[in-house]
């Protein structure tokens, strides 16, 4: 799956992790029982603070979406939601039907981060492994 992170942004970077990877599960791109990454990868990776993926994969884990193994890591819950999705969700989810269903793939599956040359941009574009 790949990230984008805003850092000007009003919207604090956690919500953008969690955000980010809501959209992956609804969309299908990241499956049942898959391995998220752990949370000092990610924060090498993208040069952020590790309680702040910490704090997301969290936030993730309350509201359902993944869960911890001990000694793992994070995986993305096998059952979805039982409870009925927000109607922000459910935009979100038909937003995500839309662009699958237009023939394109959704979000690439998690890989390697392609190397950059030049100034870092306002928007920090990156990927993550699997």
């Amino acid at each position: 799956m790949r990230f984008w992170f805003a850092r000007n942004s009003e919207v604090p970077i956690r919500e953008q992790i969690v955000t980010q990877i809501v959209l992956g599960i609804l969309c299908d791109a990241l499956k049942a029982g898959q391995r998220l990454p752990s949370t000092l990868e990610l924060a090498r990776r993208f040069h952020l603070h590790p309680n702040t993926i910490s704090a997301a994969y969290r936030q993730l884990a309350r509201e359902r979406w993944v869960a911890f193994r001990r000694g793992s890591g994070v995986y993305v819950r096998k059952s979805k939601l039982e409870a009925p999705l927000s109607s922000a969700l459910v935009l979100d989810q038909l937003y995500c039907g839309c662009v699958i269903g237009r023939g394109t793939q959704g979000p690439p599956a998690l890989r390697s981060p392609r190397r950059t040359k030049g100034k870092k941009a306002a928007a920090t574009r990156a990927t993550a492994p699997t």
